[in-house]
């Protein structure tokens, strides 16, 4: 029940900031931790296999973890991710040649990182999704 909402938000919004309809490629995740954000990008992007995608997953985490100095008991240090605020943004941008892509982070680490501009080029791009949750739920999990 809770993935047919998401789809049916995500079918309402396909407007940018400014409120213009365009056909945008991409879907970009905010969420909060814990809110089914990652099964919710898997899904979108296991529905689209005949095409050229991108997903990526949390792109800002490394580079959270690294510029504050809390690489947390568990948390591997990826070559592949990115390292830097630049890098992630590279990594962004460069999902926007897709056919298709899906972008999901973490609101609190990209907050730093991700300027207003920057924000409005993936609306251009993308279907911004906001993922939140109830914290009884939360917490349960």
């Amino acid at each position: 029940m809770k993935i047919l909402f998401y789809l049916q938000i995500f079918f309402m919004f396909n407007t940018t900031l400014s409120g213009v309809s365009v056909h945008k490629k991409g879907i970009f995740i905010i969420s909060a931790p814990r809110t089914t954000s990652t099964l919710l990008m898997r899904i979108f992007a296991n529905s689209h296999d005949s095409v050229k995608k991108e997903c990526l997953l949390e792109p800002y985490t490394q580079v959270y973890y690294l510029e504050n100095n809390i690489l947390a008991a568990g948390f591997n240090l990826q070559k592949d991710w990115p390292q830097t605020k630049e890098q992630a943004w590279d990594k962004i941008t460069q999902a926007f040649s897709k056919d298709f892509f899906v972008i999901k982070d973490l609101a609190y680490q990209m907050e730093p990182y991700l300027t207003d501009e920057q924000l409005k080029e993936i609306d251009k791009h993308a279907n911004i999704i906001f993922l939140i949750r109830s914290p009884k739920a939360t917490i349960a999990s």
